[in-house]
């Protein structure tokens, strides 16, 4: 009997770029950032622990019904209309070009929908060369900052236990792409020490932005403004190395959206020509954030239907894992 699946590449490396598009794009720098730099760290580590033991309980287990199929599309849906819309913004104001936000995600929407027809396969090599990309230019602009941080900048004040309490409450964001991991990974064996490595590689990324920040501005400042200072001997400005892999990362994060909502269509029995309807709903929702409408509220709802995924998920009867 053949187990064409055994051969195929982990998705992990796919999940962990989508993944660090959340945290470049995003995360870290809204409720968070109100507390101390000690405590966030301490907090993240915290949130991300939990998260850790959560993927540890839906490990094995099967997705329950067409329900939780509905619950974890709408959740992708909203996920990926923020993801659009901050690319988006990112291309605008950081490439120093005017671009449409419907011309710019119809263009990139349907390169998702190509990274989808060419299939799962495909996604996760590229997404393993982009974390390669996204390591090295990393490592250049630390090299190139190294100059210009200021160990004296960091804070030197006592940890306070309720300080890192609401640090991690705030950073119980749920990102979709644990789902998505737990459903194509929670089988295989090592799923656990993989996790582990996925949360803490998150963990170390959202931190050492953190720690950049106060180094070098004294304050919370994007992982953006750290290209545009970066500066070698060879090269001026490092915008032309960095942007290009952001938008790898966001590109990434597209396609694993577009990757999971082809998976749900077909567990939930949906014509293929829903997909398109799926497309065009995430523009006509970017375009509703960026026209100023009530993104806090589909940033809850968005948060509101993952945890009701997980929960749905956690209901699933336990399968037998690969050997």
């Amino acid at each position: 009997m053949e187990h064409p699946a055994r051969h195929d590449p982990s998705p992990l490396a796919l999940v962990l770029a989508a993944s660090l598009a959340e945290v470049f794009f995003a995360w870290g720098y809204e409720a968070a950032s109100v507390y101390p730099l000690r405590e966030r760290i301490w907090g993240l580590g915290l949130a991300l622990l939990g998260f850790g033991a959560l993927l540890a309980l839906l490990a094995g287990r099967r997705p329950a019904g067409r329900f939780y199929g509905a619950v974890a599309g709408a959740a992708v849906l909203l996920a990926l209309m923020r993801t659009l819309k901050e690319g988006w913004r990112f291309y605008t104001l950081y490439a120093d070009e005017d671009s449409d936000l419907l011309i710019f995600g119809a263009l990139a929407l349907l390169a998702a929908g190509w990274g989808v027809y060419w299939g799962e396969r495909a996604a996760c090599r590229a997404g393993t060369v982009t974390l390669w990309l996204a390591a090295g230019a990393g490592a250049l602009v630390l090299l190139s900052l190294a100059g210009q941080c200021r160990l004296t900048n960091l804070p030197d004040e006592p940890l306070r236990p309720a300080a890192v309490g609401g640090a991690a409450l705030s950073s119980l964001f749920f990102l979709p792409e644990l789902l998505y991991w737990a459903e194509r990974g929670g089988r295989q064996p090592g799923f656990g020490g993989r996790s582990a490595g996925y949360l803490g590689t998150v963990w170390a990324v959202q931190s050492l932005l953190w720690v950049l920040a106060a180094l070098i501005w004294q304050e919370d400042a994007g992982a953006f403004q750290a290209a545009r200072l970066g500066l070698l001997s060879v090269f001026r400005r490092f915008d032309i190395l960095y942007m290009p892999v952001l938008l790898l990362l966001f590109y990434s994060r597209l396609v694993l959206g577009a990757l999971w909502l082809a998976r749900l269509r077909r567990r939930l029995g949906l014509p293929p020509g829903s997909l398109w309807w799926a497309a065009a709903l995430t523009l006509a929702g970017s375009a509703f954030l960026y026209s100023g409408g009530l993104e806090i509220y589909l940033r809850g709802g968005e948060q509101a239907l993952l945890w009701l995924a997980a929960v749905l998920y956690l209901m699933g009867s336990k399968r037998k894992r690969r050997a």
